[in-house]
């Protein structure tokens, strides 16, 4: 996760979009969450979370008005998933 903090902050230009999961070893998603949104030039990158982790209320409450959606793993199908991540895609650019 602190690998690809350091390699977005590299790039010359932003993702469509960023996978997230939040479960993840050196660097939790929230933890990248909060690093990313004091990045001002990648504060508005659409971020989707996508996991198997239970999420608690409190889990959800940090996540609110941080993240485009959250996928929990285990409720979606795989083609679901990535109709989600096409949805955001086209959304986010315009041509949705």
């Amino acid at each position: 996760m602190k690998e690809g903090l350091d390699k977005l902050e590299e790039m010359d230009t932003d993702p469509d979009i960023i996978l997230l999961d939040l479960m993840m070893p050196v660097m939790d998603g929230f933890e990248f969450l909060d690093k990313i949104k004091k990045i001002e030039s990648k504060a508005e990158i659409p971020i989707l979370v996508v996991t198997a982790a239970d999420l608690n209320e409190k889990d959800l409450e940090r996540l609110r008005g941080g993240v485009e959606n959250i996928i929990q793993k285990s409720e979606m199908t795989r083609d679901q998933i990535v109709q989600e991540v096409s949805n955001l895609i086209s959304s986010n650019s315009g041509t949705g």
